[in-house]
Formats: structure tokens, C-alpha cells, sequence
């Protein structure tokens, strides 16, 4: 896949970040595949409950965030080859009814389904979407992720390029959802669901290779996790009380540990890498079961 596809995606993971807070109540946003379609969904979550500065937090956050979605990018570059073993099993969202833990799947869905695209398993994307929808139905923000988005994703299915397309424009609409400030727990446990599985996907790869020229760019990906792991958490500990978090933010810190250590990005070896993606495996049983 092309860059300029990965980058049409980067909102998957900085999905809160466009058209922050505010403004008009309505959002129209452009799907582009064969046709062009544009959707106007009205916004009719609660008032806000979130402080201005967590909202502060948050927008800093997104701002110094890369989107793991770059990680597939990487993926891809490194030639490393598909494994189905590297996505979460679409059917265990089934039976979650907690609501933050329905939002760190519908982050880590959305990226398995990226993922999937990019290998040209686009029927098995289309089963992710199927679980994306019964999440956004649970999240209160089923009317993004509606039939009619389901058929043309169905149809469009053997394009890989349309239906990044498609999963960006869906993204767009549901940020006006994360990003009204209505929802701002909700969108920091989309956004870090994203990010761990993102992050699980690069460790385990590289986990078991030395740095070569062909996975630099990932071994990257993870050394840069000295800086990214203390923005994520900035933002969760606006959440800190919530079980969710308390489970969360021990096992950041000791990813950001890891990779505090290593001054130079070219320093990180192999068994570092190895301690890192132990503890993201750690982390992601913990949120989405074995």
C-alpha cells in the first residue's frame, strides 16, 4: 500500500484530533470509493461533564501522538509477512458490556481492520467492521457506522485503496462524536486501544530479529515510546480512578521505563524490544482476555 493510503488513515488513532470541540452541531464529511457521498450526522450526545484543562491534555496528547496506523505503513516497508495471529479475535467484544472496555476494543478493531486491508484480506476486514458496528451501536454512535456504509464497504471490497478511503470517512464522522468534548473518556480509551494494539503488533514482529536495514524504521516506532508513553499518560490520568486506568497506567510506566533508558534510537537492541513487547502482551490479555 501506498503512503499517501497510510496517511489517508492516520486519523484512525489521532481520530480525535480534527475539528476539535465546539462549533456547529453537525458534521459533513466526504466517503470517497467509486462514488462520492457526503453525510451529515447530528450530534445528540450529553453535555459535557470534562474540565477545559483534561480537554487541554487530550489535544496535546493527539498533537504529539503518531498514529500506529504508521506502524502498519512499517510493517508493510519491512516486508514482514501477514500474520493472523497479530489481531484480536473479533467475536470477543461480543460479550463486553462495560463501556470503556467496548471503547479499547472499537481502537484496537480499528486498526486489526486497517491491518487487514493493507494484507489484502478484505473479507476478513469486513468481518471487523460487522464487530466495529455492534461497538458503535453499544458507544451511541451507531448512525457512522450504518447499513448503508456496511454495503458499500461490502462492495468495495477487492479496492483496497476505497476502502481506506471508506474506514477514514467513517473515522471523520465519528470524531465529531470523540472529539465534542462530551465523550472525552470515551475518546482517550478509543484512542489508547489503538495505540496498544498498534504497538503490540510492531514488538511482536521485530521481537525475535536484530536491527536490520529493512525494520529500522520499526525499531523506531518502539524506541519513540520514551515520549509517546508519557503523553498517553498525561491524558489517562484525568481518568485515573476508573479501574480501567488503574490496570493502564502501571505497565505504561514501565514501557516509558524501558525505553527511558536508551538515549539513541539506534541504541535500542533486540532484547529490549523483547521486554517492551512482553509487557504490551501483558497489557492487552489484561484488556481484551486471552
Amino acid at each position: 500500500m501506498n503512503t499517501k493510503s497510510i496517511l489517508s488513515v492516520f486519523a484512525v488513532s489521532a481520530l480525535l484530533l480534527t475539528q476539535c470541540g465546539g462549533g456547529d452541531d453537525t458534521a459533513n464529511v466526504s466517503t470517497e470509493d467509486t462514488n462520492k457521498v457526503v453525510t451529515t450526522v447530528k450530534d445528540t450526545l450529553p453535555p459535557s461533564t470534562v474540565d477545559g484543562f483534561s480537554q487541554f491534555k487530550f489535544d496535546m496528547l493527539l498533537a504529539n501522538l503518531p498514529s500506529p496506523l504508521e506502524i502498519i505503513n512499517d510493517l508493510n516497508a519491512s516486508k514482514a509477512e501477514y500474520n493472523e495471529s497479530l489481531v484480536t479475535d473479533k467475536k470477543k467484544a461480543s460479550s463486553v458490556s462495560d463501556h470503556n472496555k467496548q471503547a479499547f476494543f472499537m481502537g484496537a478493531y480499528t486498526v486489526d481492520m486497517s491491518y487487514l486491508i493493507d494484507y489484502d484480506k478484505g473479507t476478513d476486514a469486513l468481518g471487523y467492521m460487522t464487530s466495529v458496528k455492534k461497538l458503535s451501536d453499544d458507544l451511541g454512535i451507531s448512525k457512522y457506522y450504518d447499513k448503508t456504509f456496511y454495503d458499500r464497504f461490502n462492495g468495495n471490497l477487492g479496492k483496497k485503496d476505497s476502502l481506506m478511503n471508506m474506514v477514514n470517512s467513517a473515522i471523520t464522522l465519528t470524531d465529531k462524536f470523540c472529539r465534542s468534548n462530551d465523550n472525552l473518556k470515551t475518546s482517550t480509551y478509543i484512542f489508547t486501544g489503538s495505540w496498544l494494539e498498534g504497538l503490540y503488533m510492531a514488538t511482536q514482529v521485530i521481537k525475535d530479529q536484530p536491527r536490520t536495514e529493512q525494520n529500522k524504521a520499526i525499531y523506531a516506532r518502539v524506541w519513540q515510546q520514551r515520549f509517546h508513553a508519557k503523553n498517553l499518560l498525561d491524558a489517562l490520568e484525568t481518568f485515573k480512578t476508573d479501574a480501567g486506568c488503574k490496570n493502564l497506567i502501571p505497565v505504561i510506566k514501565d514501557i516509558q521505563a524501558i525505553c527511558d533508558k536508551v538515549q539513541n534510537e539506534t541504541d535500542l537492541t533486540q532484547a529490549q524490544v523483547a521486554q517492551v513487547g512482553e509487557k504490551v502482551a501483558k497489557l492487552r490479555e489484561l484488556m481484551f482476555g486471552k
